[in-house]
């Protein structure tokens, strides 16, 4: 049986944290680093299934899970940053984790898969990640159809802006899809 522990990540001008789930009960052989999806817009870092928390610990992975600042609030460098931050505090203090000299593997669903892909190609870390789990993240960031807008979304009525009034104007590490969807479409 998987437990979790969190911990506070200080130096931000946000709220910052990470939730570590491991087994005690058994060696762990390597981190797994989890970045949430929702578009940038929205997500928390607890979000991963139960069945997904027990097989991974119970084979021996000890999987740490991060926030980061949420878009509109957050531009993409700013959370880009965070991203990469995140992996360098893991880095740099693995007996916060757990993880003394343990390797370790990127894992994102959709925009956190995003997130660790660019993060890896640039994040300049003095341990490269063993490999990246990609949670139907993008293929390929050089391809035509990622750097062109879609003509399907253009063709749709704009949003009105009065949809970014419920949110807060200041940094948040996590949002609800009830209350941020309006700003995902």
């Amino acid at each position: 049986m998987f437990e979790q522990k969190a911990i506070s990540i200080g130096g931000m001008p946000y709220d910052k944290s990470a939730i570590i789930y491991f087994d005690q009960k058994i060696t762990p052989k390597a981190c797994i680093l989890y970045f949430h999806g929702g578009g940038l817009l929205y997500g928390h870092k607890d979000d991963l299934p139960e069945g997904h928390l027990r097989l991974l610990t119970q084979a021996g992975y000890r999987i740490i899970s991060f926030d980061y600042p949420l878009a509109p609030a957050a531009k993409l460098p700013l959370i880009l940053d965070d991203v990469r931050s995140s992996i360098h505090h893991f880095l740099d203090h693995p007996e916060a984790y757990g993880a003394d000299s343990l390797p370790y593997f990127l894992w994102g669903r959709s925009a956190g898969a995003y997130l660790c892909l660019i993060a890896a190609a640039y994040g300049h870390f003095k341990k490269a990640p063993a490999g990246i789990l990609s949670y139907y993240g993008y293929g390929f960031l050089c391809d035509h159809w990622f750097q062109t807008p879609s003509r399907y979304y253009q063709s749709l009525p704009p949003v009105d802006a009065s949809c970014l009034s419920h949110l807060s104007s200041g940094l948040e590490t996590s949002g609800d899809l009830t209350t941020h969807y309006s700003i995902y479409v």
